[in-house]
């Protein structure tokens, strides 16, 4: 049950929904129940596949309703950023708060899916990397 929490806490905080599954991954590692691999997977996977779903969100929103970069600066910036790094700026997928807008804006620019979902997963399984590492290094 706990690792299914895990992925689902890491999933929804890869979505537009609020979420913070580096408190509940770090709670479980100090717990030692579960292998840092088990928690890695998990966590990584859910946090993927959310990244993944608001990238596809972007993308269909495309179709239905622009974005007006102009009324939030937040997007503007990661919009630029984007522009300029292409598929490679979802290398900061795993940043709070705009992981998730790059994520979304990602799709709806309709970057390359693959090359934008391998960047995402180097991205967000790097963040749960060195979380671990570093708990495991400091208890």
């Amino acid at each position: 049950m706990g690792l299914w929490l895990l992925f689902l806490s890491s999933f929804t905080s890869a979505t537009i929904l609020p979420g913070s599954s580096e408190i509940l991954l770090t709670a479980m590692l100090l717990e030692g129940v579960w292998s840092h691999w088990q928690l890695f997977i998990m966590a990584t996977s859910g946090n993927v596949l959310g990244s993944i779903l608001t990238f596809y969100m972007g993308y269909f929103i495309y179709a239905k309703k622009p974005i007006d970069f102009s009324a939030n600066k937040h997007y503007r910036r990661v919009h630029d950023v984007i522009q300029r790094w292409g598929w490679s700026s979802l290398l900061l997928s795993w940043l709070p708060i705009f992981g998730d807008v790059f994520c979304l804006l990602a799709g709806w620019l309709r970057l390359n899916p693959v090359l934008s979902f391998i960047a995402i997963m180097l991205g967000k399984s790097m963040r749960y990397a060195v979380l671990i590492w570093f708990m495991s290094s400091v208890g």
